[in-house]
């Protein structure tokens, strides 16, 4: 409501387009990329790349901000007041998570066992060890440099089988694809069903 009724400060503008360059130009992921053309191609929108994203969003204006979010609100089905915190429940009457309160910032992930890109991807893509997926007893965590997410067991309330890849959905809401050939011995973290 704040940005629909004053436009944002020029830092907080910058801000977000710092961002979005360090995830789509300096760090670019391959899954981001396929996800925004599956996106556009739904909608029926032209997709930009990660470098004509970033020259797009250079060129919006704190009242470019403003005049977007003012039409976003008046045609808006639902309005939360920011901070508010819908409570949510399973079917199991336990309360759901919520988005970005479930990834970890800044600290190392829990121990186990490490899964990283193959080299090959590794060296084309420049981030080493940064990328990949740690398996704990009770888990599988994605980690890159700076956060992890982790995917508890317990916790996934769908698993999705796609041919030899699966996606699993947590209770928060995210998905972890776990496609064959996209980490070392995915064979490990990918356990088929057992044959009865």
């Amino acid at each position: 409501m704040r940005l629909a009724r004053q436009a944002p400060s020029p830092e907080e503008v910058e801000a977000e387009v710092a961002w979005c360059r360090k995830v789509l130009v300096e760090r670019p992921s391959v899954f981001l990329e396929l996800e925004g053309v599956g996106d556009c191609e739904l909608y029926g929108i032209s997709y930009l790349d990660g470098p004509a994203m970033v020259r797009a969003l250079e060129a919006v204006t704190a009242a470019d901000v403003r005049e977007a979010v003012e039409r976003a609100v008046a045609g808006a089905v639902l309005v939360v007041p920011h901070g508010t915190l819908p409570v949510l429940t399973g079917l199991d009457g336990r309360r759901l998570g919520h988005t970005q309160v479930c990834e970890q910032w800044d600290v190392p992930p829990p121990d186990g066992e490490v899964h990283r890109r193959p080299l090959r991807a590794r060296l084309g893509r420049g981030d080493g060890a940064a990328d990949r997926i740690v398996r704990t007893p009770h888990s599988l965590v994605r980690c890159r440099d700076d956060w992890y997410h982790e995917y508890r067991f317990d916790e996934v309330v769908e698993l999705e089988r796609w041919g030899d890849a699966r996606r699993a959905i947590g209770r928060c809401g995210c998905l972890l694809e776990l496609v064959p050939g996209t980490f070392q011995g995915m064979d490990l973290l990918i356990r088929p069903p057992a044959r009865m």
